[in-house]
């Protein structure tokens, strides 16, 4: 799983995402609301955390996908970022973290497509992905497949 277990920002992600795809807008608003304590944890200290920092950013709309991007791989290009994910299992899991959170900030926004174009982008990346964002995503391809 990612590199933030200790009170980081993983949880709270997903808590966003499930928050936003079963309409429990109380949840939505409490994910956000801990991602936003978070963020002021970043901006104090920002050499401490790394990953997935920019995805936190993106979602509370500080940062861009490409932000997102360079910040889970180092790479400004989704090309370029699936290159060094084949190389490097660790940037791999990052990568399918922040489609995934983009697929979910595509659905926040009303553009269902766009969340499921990631949701593919991210069950295509495999099992060694994070696991979490992976399995939730093969179960949003199969509902789409229905």
């Amino acid at each position: 799983m990612a590199p933030d277990l200790a009170g980081g920002a993983t949880f709270g992600l997903i808590l966003h995402y499930m928050a936003l795809t079963a309409g429990d807008g109380a949840e939505r608003d409490y994910a956000l609301s801990y991602l936003q304590k978070l963020n002021v944890k970043y901006d104090k200290r920002p050499s401490l955390f790394r990953y997935p920092v920019a995805t936190v950013k993106q979602l509370l709309g500080e940062r861009s996908f490409e932000d997102a991007l360079e910040g889970a791989t180092g790479e400004r290009t989704l090309a370029a970022a699936y290159r060094v994910a084949e190389r490097d299992r660790s940037i791999k899991l990052a990568l399918g973290q922040a489609l995934f959170h983009d697929g979910v900030i595509g659905r926040a926004n009303g553009n269902e497509l766009s969340c499921i174009a990631r949701m593919q982008e991210v069950f295509a990346l495999g099992y060694q992905t994070d696991s979490i964002c992976w399995y939730l995503a093969r179960h949003e391809v199969g509902l789409k497949k229905r």
